[in-house]
């Protein structure tokens, strides 16, 4: 009976996985489509990173280390600023929990959410993450407008699912000195 439930909570979450963002898809397609006729070398470049991402995110694996995770996320990084150049990104992980595992898509999904709620167009991302106490932490955090109040859609609520399911984790999110946060924390 345990595993039984154990394959049944694995193929919810899988589900989960594979709801995760058509849209960049589409996105990602129009622009390239757009690239190869003003660019050809960057549609090129930005052809070769998609497929590398696509390959990383469609994998089987649900838990992946923050490493690849992160790799992930450089990739997405690369071709959202195809679209929006004036994002930055700055990232300060402490190379101690680069092997932990987290949930595939966890730290993408947050960055993916502060560019489309968050800064939008342009504006600066930290993506913190270092050990405090007996946790793992990364945080994801944008200058953008800020929020009165988050709707969480399919994305959030699935990265929650994951988390509490698959490594004991959280997310929590607040505004603190004009900026969002997005906060994982995985106990051990």
């Amino acid at each position: 009976k345990s595993d039984l439930e154990k394959s049944l909570i694995v193929a919810r979450l899988k589900s989960l996985e594979y709801q995760i963002n058509p849209h960049f898809l589409f996105n990602t397609l129009n622009v390239l489509a757009e690239l190869t006729h003003i660019n050809p070398e960057l549609a090129e470049k930005t052809i070769l990173t998609f497929a590398k991402y696509l390959r990383d995110v469609i994998d089987e694996e649900s838990l992946i280390t923050v490493e690849r995770e992160l790799s992930i996320v450089k990739n997405f990084v690369f071709i959202q600023k195809v679209r929006f150049p004036e994002i930055k990104i700055h990232y300060n992980i402490d190379p101690s929990i680069l092997e932990v595992k987290i949930p595939k898509l966890a730290i993408q999904i947050l960055v993916e959410n502060a560019i489309k709620h968050g800064i939008k167009s342009k504006g600066n991302i930290w993506i913190n993450g270092y050990r405090e106490d007996d946790k793992v932490v990364i945080e994801v955090i944008d200058d953008g407008e800020g929020f009165k109040e988050i709707k969480e859609g399919t994305g959030l609520q699935n990265l929650k699912n994951r988390l509490k399911h698959l490594v004991n984790g959280s997310l929590t999110y607040y505004r603190e000195n004009d900026k969002t946060v997005f906060r994982i924390e995985i106990l051990f």
